[in-house]
C-alpha cells in the first residue's frame, strides 16, 4: 500500500459502515495531476459516477491537511446525496451566523494558501475558507470534526464562540440522523 492509501483507509474507517452504504460512494480512484477546472487539487468528488478522486502526485501539503481534505470533499458528496445538491443552501445553517453576515464568492474563488489556516478569523468561523460559501463552511466544520488536532482546536474555540458551538452541535445532530455510531468527541 502507498502512504496515501493507508491514510485514506485510516480516515474512511472513521465512518460507520451503515453511513458509508447510505452515501453510496462506489469507487475511490487514485490519479495524477487532478484538476477541478483550471486548479490542481488533491481531491474531487464525482457525484454522478459515485467516485472520489485523489491525486497521488499532489505536493506541498502536510498529512494533516490531506486528512482534512479527505473529509471536506466527502462532505460535499454527502450534501449532494442527502440534499440533492453539493451547493445546497441550508437556511437553518445560515441562521446560525450573525445577523447581516454574507458569505464570499465561493470556494473556487478562494484558493490562496492562507484560506485554510486554522485561526478563527471571525466569530463563527474556523478559517477564511469557511467564510467563502455556506457549503464550504459546513464542509470545513465537518472536516474539523474528523481530524483529532483540528477537532481539539474546534472544541477550544467553540467554548468561547457560541456561533461555532451551534454549528458543531448542528453538524453532530445532522450526522446522528444517519448513524448513531459516529465517534466525534
Amino acid at each position: 500500500f502507498s502512504k496515501l492509501e493507508i491514510l485514506l483507509c485510516e480516515e474512511f474507517d472513521k465512518y460507520p459502515l451503515d453511513f458509508v452504504r447510505r452515501i453510496g460512494i462506489q469507487q475511490i480512484c487514485f490519479v495524477k495531476a487532478l484538476r477541478n477546472g483550471s486548479n490542481f487539487v488533491f481531491a474531487v468528488p464525482d457525484y454522478y459516477k459515485k467516485v472520489m478522486y485523489y491525486d497521488i502526485t499532489y505536493n506541498g501539503v502536510e498529512e494533516e491537511w490531506r486528512r482534512h481534505c479527505i473529509h471536506h470533499e466527502i462532505y460535499h458528496y454527502i450534501e449532494f446525496v442527502l440534499n440533492g445538491d453539493a451547493y445546497y443552501k441550508d437556511k437553518e445553517w445560515a441562521k446560525l451566523n450573525e445577523s447581516g453576515f454574507r458569505y464570499g464568492t465561493g470556494g473556487k474563488n478562494n484558493r490562496s494558501n492562507n484560506q485554510a489556516v486554522n485561526f478563527h478569523p471571525e466569530k463563527g468561523f474556523m478559517n477564511l475558507y469557511s467564510m467563502s460559501a455556506l457549503e464550504e463552511d459546513k464542509a470545513e466544520i465537518f472536516a474539523f470534526l474528523f481530524v483529532p488536532s483540528q477537532r481539539k482546536a474546534l472544541q477550544e474555540y467553540s467554548m468561547k464562540d457560541p456561533i461555532l458551538a451551534a454549528k458543531v452541535k448542528y453538524m453532530k445532530n445532522f450526522l446522528s440522523k444517519y448513524s448513531n455510531e459516529f465517534k466525534l468527541d
